[in-house]
């Protein structure tokens, strides 16, 4: 039996006992990026480079650009893949996390931008990073590393979707959870199948950054733990973890409708980016929508299917934001809903025509109230939540919409588990 990885190469036979990080040459470093290949894209094999001397170069991860890109690449590629425990994701990619970290940690001093501000776009020659208060870590916390994310980039990066074309083209049938414990809902381990992290920078793409557009950050978070299961490993599995958080939130209804409904005519689509998450013909699966008490309604991805839960009788009336139905008793608001929406990031585009109306984009995280029995470490007296999807809203140039989602929430302070 022979055994490879990042640090070493060894063979029961002791023909093979070689520290794959010395020894010197281009031969060795063309071994490192084989292996590293195997589990990550190659975009982040420049972490490992050797000098002439054959050690390790400290490479540093100094541009915003860097860190995040690479890092969120690496993962969309990576969750593509197979797992016989799928609980050990975070393990399996932890050699690769404190490789990363040690770049990102050499890099410190050198970024141009504050540390505690978050980074939430990486678009072509631009990165874009907001003001932000430095995040609470308790002592012996888990640092810049949390739960398969960077600090740096936390708010973005609460921003994955499940990924259903891809998730077509790798074999299965549908993302799931995993059984026991893995990783905090608002972390992309949680769920078993491909992600992706780049809806913001789809919809920038769309109109061609200026200098004259917004990105805004509409959410602070204020904490961070993570409970690693083995102390000596904070890069590896966690037995829990949260976030404490403020930003806009407003309670709704969710709801998954049948597949099919005609009342609305190809014109009132979006864009590209709200087809991508209406899910009508993607992956078989049935459209999830969510309505505020007022009646709006917005389409959200959720990260696992739930069976459909509406009749048809019911679909119009959750698809136009107003009862069809003729039963107004049955469209009534539940106000024991569980369920809420957080905002997370906003992108406003001047009108790129004379006379046209703006751009904009909304990324939500759709959340569902829970009890909380599993971060110890938290004081903070607040509403506890779990992810379980994310929603998306944006304009079309030839039809100027309101966003009405959060006009009657509030700013509150939550603990996302």
């Amino acid at each position: 039996m022979s055994w490879h990885c990042l640090e070493c190469a060894l063979c029961e036979c002791g023909h093979l006992d070689e520290d794959v990080s010395l020894g010197g040459g281009d031969g060795e470093e063309d071994t490192q990026q084989r292996l590293f290949r195997s589990v990550a894209d190659r975009q982040v094999a420049n972490l490992l480079r050797t000098d002439d001397g054959g050690r390790r170069r400290k490479k540093t991860v100094a541009a915003d650009s860097d860190f995040h890109y690479q890092w969120t690449d690496m993962v969309t590629q990576y969750s593509r893949r197979f797992l016989t425990k799928s609980g050990d994701k975070l393990v399996a990619i932890s050699g690769l996390a404190k490789t990363f970290g040690r770049a990102i940690e050499a890099g410190k001093g050198e970024r141009g931008s504050s540390e505690s501000d978050q980074v939430v776009a990486v678009l072509p020659g631009k990165v874009v990073t907001v003001p932000s208060p430095p995040i609470a870590i308790p002592e012996g916390g888990p640092g810049d590393y949390v739960a398969g994310m960077w600090r740096r980039s936390l708010v973005a990066s609460l921003a994955w979707v499940v990924d259903l074309h891809a998730l077509q083209a790798t074999g299965r049938r549908a993302h799931a959870r995993h059984g026991g414990y893995c990783a905090p809902s608002w972390s992309w381990a949680s769920v078993d199948g491909p992600v992706m992290f780049n809806l913001l920078e789809m919809a920038v793409s769309q109109t061609q950054w200026s200098d004259a557009d917004y990105i805004g950050c509409d959410v602070v978070v204020r904490e961070v733990v993570c409970l690693p299961a083995d102390a000596a490993n904070v890069h590896g599995a966690l037995w829990a973890g949260h976030i404490v958080a403020t930003g806009p939130v407003v309670a709704v209804e969710l709801a998954v409708v049948p597949m099919t409904y005609e009342g609305k005519g190809k014109g009132d689509r979006d864009t590209d980016l709200d087809d991508f998450l209406r899910l009508g013909g993607v992956g078989g699966r049935c459209p999830c929508r969510v309505r505020t008490e007022g009646m709006q309604s917005f389409s959200v991805l959720l990260d696992v299917e739930q069976p459909q839960h509406v009749g048809y009788d019911k679909r119009g009336c959750w698809f136009e934001g107003r009862c069809l139905c003729g039963d107004g008793e049955a469209c009534r608001y539940d106000r024991n809903s569980r369920y809420a929406c957080l905002r997370l990031l906003s992108y406003r585009a001047e009108a790129r025509i004379s006379g046209g109306p703006e751009y904009e984009v909304v990324l939500f995280l759709v959340l569902r109230r829970v009890r909380d029995e599993s971060s110890p470490l938290s004081d903070v007296d607040v509403d506890t939540y779990e992810r379980v999807g994310l929603g998306t809203w944006a304009t079309h140039y030839s039809r100027q919409k309101p966003f009405t989602l959060f006009s009657h929430g509030q700013s509150k302070t939550i603990k996302l588990i």
